[in-house]
């Protein structure tokens, strides 16, 4: 070994990024099925107060539209946000599983591939969390303070999600 050289970066630290991520969004995914409950019994007892079930009308399209993509993933369409949890999965199993890194395998660190996807499978992440938060967060409070003003019992904002999660 010379003098002066350093020693190679220690590796990304990508499988724990992964597993955090995974719970993160479990507990979104979560939350996001316990304010669609919440908002369709809403909408229910909104009755004439039209501009609630108007409002709540809009945020279950949201929630659908974001189920229906949080962003392509592949070559055969957009990935649903439950799908982008089991792709999240997936990837941590490669990195940790059946000799993987994160079992002290002498593969070495990630390869290269393994940690692009984990970068892409963050973006799309980012983009549903972004939405998530949105919906949960500031359009669940513009609807309960609307349902407030019509004397209708307001959504009980779901356990496990800030609006910056």
């Amino acid at each position: 070994m010379q003098h002066g050289t350093t020693c190679a970066a220690p590796a990304p630290r990508v499988p724990g990024l992964v597993r955090a991520t995974i719970t993160v969004l479990a507990r979104t995914l979560v939350a996001r099925r316990t304010a669609r409950t919440g908002i369709g019994q809403l909408r229910s007892r909104a009755g004439a107060a039209t501009a609630v079930a108007a409002l709540a009308d809009s945020i279950l399209r949201d929630i659908d539209a974001l189920d229906r993509a949080t962003g392509p993933a592949t070559a055969t369409g957009p990935v649903v946000s439950a799908g982008l949890a089991v792709q999240f999965q997936s990837l941590f199993g490669a990195l940790v599983g059946d000799g993987g890194y994160g079992s002290g395998s002498v593969e070495g660190r990630p390869s290269a591939a393994r940690v692009a996807r984990a970068r892409e499978l963050e973006n799309q992440w980012v983009t549903f969390r972004t939405q998530a938060a949105t919906i949960l967060g500031t359009m669940l409070n513009r609807l309960n303070g609307a349902a407030a003003q019509a004397g209708v019992s307001a959504v009980t904002r779901p356990p496990g999600i800030r609006e910056r999660d």
